[in-house]
């Protein structure tokens, strides 16, 4: 106010009207008058925020682990407006993890929230400050390795009762092939008994998979054929469980045990699985020997067929 300064007319005509919404944001500010309408943004604003909280959450560490609940730090600080469209973004690149999961595009996906995750926690005090470049990134991967952790120990948390893995056979009458990715529900303490057709999830440690990167190696899901007790049979690219044929379409052999001639009797404690050994050299009695799986091996149950997205769907037990 009366500073003296002496005030120049710009060249050119002035725009004497008053800056417009983009289209894109006009549905957003609609939603929000919505809420603000029908209270649900009323008990929050009510709430009184004790000024050391405030004092706090501008720490950068505090703000960093405040920030742990995404905007929870800015909330406290009455500036969570600066933030909701990255928070809107992580929301979105999350979802987008859990819908790809599995697959590659799944874990870029889980590593864009992650980063957005770290952008809101570092935005709540750290980058008001006036840091270096070289600090910035430093804190910046060390808050992504903090978060990183944490995210492992969330969703370890979360989705423990949930076991995913490669499908280790290929079964057309299910749409299941090799390299598919299932979930499944982890076992209860006591065993179940499963039925025929069903997958299950086992450590193969004699299945040796040439896989980009060589995860799932020794794990994965394989098809239940014979039960315990039964006697199971390959003859001519067949199984017979107690001289009965099983249709092949529904219960096909492997190729690398298809050509040989078995007869075996399942322990009442065990299974004859079916899976796609890739090592060479079996003879009948270690190829029979191989399928043998105790109950106390199977980790978990596939009923859903996660991956790829063409084929999701529940898994339909033959018998």
């Amino acid at each position: 106010m009366r500073c003296g300064s002496v005030l120049i007319s710009p060249k050119g005509d002035m725009d004497i009207n008053p800056p417009r919404m983009s289209p894109w944001q006009k549905p957003f500010r609609a939603a929000a008058r919505f809420l603000r309408r029908i209270g649900i943004f009323a008990p929050f604003a009510a709430i009184r925020i004790p000024a050391w909280l405030v004092l706090f959450s501008r720490v950068a560490f505090f703000g960093i682990i405040l920030s742990l609940l995404p905007g929870l730090a800015h909330w406290i600080q009455r500036r969570f407006r600066s933030v909701r469209l990255w928070i809107a973004v992580w929301l979105i690149f999350l979802f987008l993890a859990l819908f790809l999961f599995g697959g590659f595009l799944g874990y870029l996906m889980l590593g864009m929230a992650l980063a957005a995750h770290v952008w809101i926690a570092l935005h709540s005090s750290f980058l008001r400050g006036n840091n270096s470049f070289q600090v910035r990134i430093g804190v910046f991967l060390l808050t992504m390795i903090l978060y990183y952790f944490i995210y492992l120990a969330a969703a370890r948390i979360l989705f423990y009762p949930i076991r995913g893995g490669v499908a280790m056979a290929t079964v057309p009458s299910q749409r299941i092939t090799i390299g598919d990715y299932l979930l499944g529900w982890r076992n209860p303490p006591e065993v179940p008994n499963y039925p025929r057709g069903c997958w299950v999830y086992a450590q193969l440690r004699q299945v040796q998979r040439n896989t980009l990167f060589r995860v799932q190696t020794h794990g994965g899901y394989v098809r239940i054929i014979g039960l315990p007790g039964e006697e199971v049979e390959i003859k001519e690219g067949c199984y017979y469980i107690d001289k009965k044929q099983l249709d092949p379409e529904r219960y096909p052999v492997p190729q690398w045990i298809a050509n040989l001639s078995i007869s075996i009797r399942v322990p009442q404690d065990s299974y004859f699985i079916s899976a796609d050994y890739t090592g060479a050299g079996y003879n009948a009695q270690m190829a029979a020997q191989a399928c043998i799986f105790s109950g106390n091996q199977i980790q978990a149950q596939a009923f859903l067929r996660w991956g790829p997205l063409g084929r999701r769907g529940f898994i339909r037990t033959d018998e």
